[in-house]
């Protein structure tokens, strides 16, 4: 799995516009919403749902928002960055300013933890967050992100032998 395979170019944002975790979340959701031919109301409130459970900012300045959703056809995601920053809840207790949101069909639950693994570990890079937080335009971002991508590991089935 790769980030290509799920984060399209169109789904980057290079300044969000929300000041808060609901305005966050809408501008994360409108691209997906427009691409998938869904209401952005309706995603804003999935991953709200999501949040109510614990806040998904993971620290270094990062969120995982995600969700799942059952008129989604295929995992995606949208990629957004504050250079203000956004209080979220994060445990250290710093502003996020990188956001990472997956949207994936209800019955892909391993996609889904698949997805999250992976864009953690890659925003896990120090080096990545810094390319995505200087890129001058969404362009710059998305190849920042991309360029530096590695599949993840194939895990083998437990009945594998």
């Amino acid at each position: 799995m790769k980030l290509a395979d799920f984060l399209g170019p169109d789904a980057v944002i290079p300044e969000l516009q929300g000041r808060d975790p609901r305005s966050v979340l809408a501008d994360l959701s409108a691209p997906i919403a427009e691409a998938e031919g869904l209401s952005t109301s309706e995603l804003v409130e999935g991953l709200l749902e999501r949040e109510a459970l614990g806040s998904t900012a993971v620290g270094d300045g990062v969120a995982l928002p995600h969700a799942r959703f059952a008129k989604l056809t295929r995992l995606t995601a949208s990629f957004g960055r504050s250079r203000a920053g956004i209080p979220f809840g994060a445990a250290d207790g710093e502003p996020v300013h990188l956001f990472f949101a997956i949207f994936t069909p209800e019955d892909l639950a391993g996609a889904h933890l698949k997805a999250l693994a992976h864009v953690s570990r890659v925003l896990g890079n120090p080096a990545i967050r810094e390319a995505a937080l200087s890129a001058a335009d969404a362009d710059e971002i998305y190849r920042a992100l991309i360029s530096n991508d590695r599949p993840s590991p194939v895990v083998p089935d437990r009945g594998a032998t």
